[in-house]
Order: structure tokens, then C-alpha cells, then sequence
């Protein structure tokens, strides 16, 4: 297969970027109206084109998108996959420079519009989904909103008998409830009921791979007797599903306070990340490996007395970017980190009014778990401090948290924290 210069793809996604900004959306909206067989046939040969190239050579995908939506907007072609060549786009848009993603925001907008304009809405509604909300709506709206799709979407996908998306939306579906901090008692049983489903087992091997890496860390947390160990390998061939794996595991371990393992893990999610800036990534899953890189660093950093301060403050800078996009899925995690800095650099007077900050805007999010962890670290601040008392009321409030989280791993370990703190303030 050739490989293009990236300069050629590049001026690819211009092109088709500049051709946007041209048109208002109310025209992008009514300008798709020329039907004819040799339209069709070329946007079906783009739609099969594409979906091989992302499997086959992920660093041309951007280039046959591009591509493929040019072609759309250069002869206002209606067929049943312009709403999936807009998604399509705006996903590369999504994984690109952040000026890049407002457009991105407004090309899958629009998108989603000419799916509920077409005649095809049942047919297209898994892939367009799978697109927008994979990739771009995650960036924008709640997560809990976009986990709601994923199931939606995943449920028409089953009455329509197309298995393959359905899959795609359940390993979505999961990883952004994992991430949301959805009960893990309701994941468990969920995950225990599609893991027996052998229609999903047998033709889709990466689905249950998948499954049962969130499975092993549902039950981790929840602390159930039989858990198994986290598994470190990664069975899939494609980077972005080892991103996700090790991302996975990255969030369970920073519950666990396995902190080396995390910062070992991010380190070579850094490494992967720079070797396939060419492909399409999720830009959401970046933060949330960013957020807990950070989280990893600054607790060894505190613990070995070094501050790489450089690198700390470009991720931080990333999350608190994110923010500007969704202040509800990562204002919350920004707030956490820099309450963290702060205490490391002994900045007390800046560092608890942040901590109270990352505590309401988690519990403002519904993010019971990131509540709890927020809470958790602000009463290991005080606690450096001496200050027993608020450190105290923090670790109860962090209790609370993980028993509504539903991890008892968790719970049992800030019952044992407020124990030890009682007992070393009664020996002085």
C-alpha cells in the first residue's frame, strides 16, 4: 500500500475544513439533493474504502475521509452515508489541534442533523452514533448523556441485525461508564450477562477481550474475594485498543494507589502516543490518561522529593483545556490536579480552597468515585499537616463516596485510614 507524505494529508483536511467555513449551516443542511446510481456507488465505495483503510493503514484514514467528504460537498450528493462521511470528519477534526475541534463540534453537529433528515435514519443511527459519540459528543456532553446513546445506539444496531456495531457501542458503552464512576455492583452484573452472550463471544473475540478486562477491574474494586489480577497484556493489534486497555488499567491502579505502576503505565502511553500522532485517536481517553499520569507523578514526586514541574504543568495545561470543552466531564479532574501541585510545592493557602473546588465540581458531575478520590487526597493533605480533624471528616466523606461508587475495596480502606489517623493522634 503507498504511504502519503503527511504534508498531503494534511492539506487534505484543509481542504475539506475550508470548504465548510465557505457554507452556513442552513445551507450545508439543504444542499445534499443530487441523486443519481454513479453518486451512490462512489459514496458506497468511500464508506467500504475507509472502514478498511482505519483497519488496514490508520495513518491514511484522514486522507480517504477527507477525501470522501469533499466529495460529498462538491457535488451536493444525497446518499444514506453523507451523515457518516460528517461524523467521520469531524472525529479526525476531533483527534487533531484544539482549533481543530470547535469545527470538529460543528461538522458532527451537522451530521447528526442529516441523520434525522434521511429516509435511512434506522439503518445509519449505530455507525453515525458510533461516530459522533465515540469521538466528538464525548468531548462536549455530559458522559453520563453519552453513555445513554451508546446504549441506544447499540439497541437499534441489534434490531437491525448489525452485530458488528453493536459490539463497537458496547466497548464504548462500557469504558465510558468505567470512567464515569457508574455503580460498580450494576457494571458487574451487566458485564457478567454480555460476557455469557456467545453470539458476541464468538464472532467478536476483541469485544470479549475487552469485557473482561473491565470485568477484572469492577470486581478489583469492589473487593470481591474471587478478583483476579489486572491483566497488563494487550490482545489487541491496533493501538487504539491497547490505549484503552492501558488507560483501564491505569484508572483502577490509581484506586489501588499503585502510583509507580501508574506512572510506568503513562510513560508508555506517552511513548505509544507519540509514535501515532498520525492516527485516529480519542482525545477524550488522552485526558483521562493525562489525568492520572499527573495524579502518578505528583505522589511520587512528593514522596521522592522531585518535581519535574515542566512536564507536570504541560498535562495539566491539556485537562484544564479540556475543560473549556466540558466543564462537567473534566473541570472537576483540572481543579484535582492543580489542588495536588499546590500542595506539593506547600502552597496551603491556594491548595485547600482548590481541593473543596475539585469536591463540589466532581459532585456537581455526579462523579461519585472522582468525589471520593478528591476527598481522599485532600484529607492526605491535611493529614501532612497534622491537621486530624478536617483530615478526619474527609476520609468519611471519601467513604461515603465509594460506597455509593459501590467499592468496598475503597471503603474499608478509608475506615482503616480514619483508624490509624485516631490512633496515632491518641499516642502523641
Amino acid at each position: 500500500m503507498m504511504i502519503l507524505p503527511e504534508k498531503e494529508v494534511i492539506s487534505q483536511i484543509s481542504s475539506a475544513m475550508k470548504r465548510f467555513e465557505k457554507v452556513s449551516d442552513d445551507n450545508l443542511l439543504h444542499m445534499h439533493q443530487t441523486k443519481s446510481y454513479h453518486h451512490a456507488a462512489i459514496m458506497h465505495a468511500y464508506y467500504i474504502l475507509t472502514s478498511l483503510i482505519y483497519l488496514a493503514k490508520p495513518a491514511l484514514h484522514p486522507y480517504y475521509v477527507s477525501r470522501w467528504v469533499q466529495y460529498c460537498l462538491e457535488h451536493n450528493v444525497a446518499s444514506k452515508y453523507v451523515s457518516a462521511s460528517y461524523t467521520c470528519f469531524a472525529a479526525i477534526l476531533c483527534q487533531l489541534t484544539d482549533a481543530n475541534i470547535r469545527i470538529g463540534k460543528r461538522v458532527g453537529q451537522l451530521g447528526l442533523k442529516l441523520l434525522n433528515q434521511s429516509d435511512s435514519f434506522m439503518s445509519e443511527l449505530p455507525l453515525v452514533h458510533m461516530l459522533y459519540y465515540g469521538y466528538v459528543g464525548v468531548l462536549f456532553e455530559p458522559i453520563q448523556s453519552v453513555i445513554q446513546m451508546h446504549y441506544r445506539a447499540g439497541e437499534i444496531g441489534c434490531q437491525i441485525g448489525n452485530l458488528s456495531l453493536t459490539a463497537l457501542h458496547k466497548m464504548f458503552h462500557y469504558a465510558r461508564e468505567f470512567w464515569a464512576g457508574t455503580n460498580l455492583l450494576k457494571m458487574k452484573t451487566d458485564l457478567e450477562r454480555d460476557l455469557k452472550a456467545e453470539e458476541y463471544n464468538q464472532s467478536f473475540p476483541f469485544l470479549g477481550r475487552k469485557l473482561n478486562l473491565h470485568y477484572q477491574a469492577v470486581m478489583i474494586l469492589i473487593w470481591d474475594n474471587h478478583s483476579p489480577d489486572l491483566n497488563d497484556r494487550s490482545d489487541g493489534s491496533l493501538w487504539d485498543n491497547e490505549a484503552s486497555c492501558l488507560i483501564t488499567q491505569m484508572s483502577c491502579l490509581v484506586f489501588l494507589g499503585h502510583f509507580e505502576r501508574v506512572h510506568y503505565m503513562g510513560k508508555r502511553w506517552e511513548q505509544k502516543y507519540e509514535a501515532h500522532q498520525s492516527e485516529q485517536l480519542v482525545y477524550f481517553r488522552r485526558m483521562y490518561a493525562y489525568f492520572y499520569y499527573v495524579l502518578a507523578a505528583l505522589a511520587i514526586s512528593r514522596r521522592k522529593k522531585k518535581t519535574k514541574c515542566s512536564e507536570i504543568d504541560r498535562m495539566i495545561s491539556t485537562v484544564r483545556n479540556a475543560a473549556n470543552y466540558s466543564s462537567w466531564n473534566f473541570r472537576n479532574k483540572a481543579l484535582l490536579l492543580i489542588a495536588e501541585k499546590y500542595s506539593l510545592t506547600l502552597e496551603n493557602s491556594h491548595a485547600e480552597p482548590t481541593y473543596a473546588d475539585a469536591i463540589s465540581a466532581a459532585r456537581a458531575s455526579k462523579f461519585p468515585h472522582e468525589e471520593g478520590l478528591a476527598c481522599e487526597l485532600a484529607a492526605m493533605h491535611y493529614e501532612r499537616l497534622n491537621k486530624v480533624q478536617q483530615a478526619a471528616t474527609l476520609y468519611h466523606q471519601a467513604e461515603d463516596c465509594y460506597r455509593s461508587w459501590g467499592s468496598q475495596m475503597k471503603v474499608q480502606k478509608m475506615q482503616d485510614k480514619v483508624t490509624n489517623l485516631k490512633n496515632s493522634y491518641l499516642n502523641k
